[in-house]
């Protein structure tokens, strides 16, 4: 069963022209550790849009109002909460990190991946909020790390591409986080990959491909031991996604 989360995730990474029902999607999950801000008339206000508008969005969901949604997204958080919390205690960063250097097709340096893990989750840690660009397949990868992340109280959602990267609907502000396998991101969107580096402040990229141009808003990459195209990469992603999920979870929510 899917939970509120994963469906306002759903709609907002699928939404390539940012919508009304994009936008109610987004402001629910900026508020949903707020609830005295999660009510109807905030929300469509926050929305640019009306009430009704609001209540019909819920019902197209399969809600009979804002006030079931609210009441199911509160008590999904608090069962999400109690199962990350038990997963935790099952996760064995040798495991995954011994998981990774199989998958591998180029040398694996464990600790340099880490360190770079680990600066990667302190950028997140420190971000107001969270845009995973990438391919279709490994931003689809990423749900459960999105989910997670929403849950632990950081707004973080998919931002899908069309056949080019674009931008001008993402916050400067906004940590940037760039999927991409071999690097065609890039190398066959320099253009748009430019303007994306000079209109988002933090970038960072979790990739395969070294060789990206330095720009101030990149502060740094994850390396993926990969130095091609294969199946083997999508499963990379997935345990990469494990792996910052749950740094994320010892260091700065675990602890609180």
């Amino acid at each position: 069963m899917n939970t509120v989360t994963a469906m306002l995730l759903t709609i907002i990474g699928g939404s390539y022209n940012k919508d009304a029902n994009c936008q109610i999607a987004l402001t629910i999950l900026r508020l949903m550790h707020d609830p005295a801000h999660l009510n109807l008339s905030y929300v469509a206000k926050a929305s640019l849009t009306s009430s009704s508008s609001v209540n019909k969005f819920c019902r197209q969901l399969g809600f009979g109002n804002f006030a079931e949604m609210k009441a199911l997204i509160m008590s999904g958080l608090r069962v999400r909460e109690e199962q990350i919390a038990y997963r935790s205690r099952l996760f064995d960063e040798k495991e995954v990190l011994a998981r990774l250097n199989t998958l591998s097709s180029a040398p694996f340096d464990p600790a340099r991946f880490r360190e770079s893990a680990m600066d990667l989750v302190q950028a997140m840690a420190a971000s107001q909020e969270i845009v995973l660009m990438g391919a279709a397949y490994p931003l689809a990868l990423s749900m459960n790390l999105q989910e997670d992340l929403n849950t632990f109280g950081k707004v973080a959602y998919g931002h899908p591409l069309s056949l080019s990267v674009h931008y001008d609907d993402i916050g400067q502000d906004c940590l940037v986080i760039l999927l991409s396998m071999t690097g065609r991101l890039y190398e066959f969107s320099k253009k748009e990959f430019d303007g994306l580096c000079r209109h988002c402040h933090h970038i960072y990229i979790v990739s395969g491909f070294q060789g990206y141009p330095h720009y101030e808003s990149i502060h740094g990459i994850l390396p993926l031991p990969l130095n091609d195209d294969r199946e083997d990469g999508n499963q990379m992603f997935v345990e990469v996604f494990y792996y910052l999920k749950y740094l994320y979870y010892m260091h700065y929510v675990r602890r609180m």
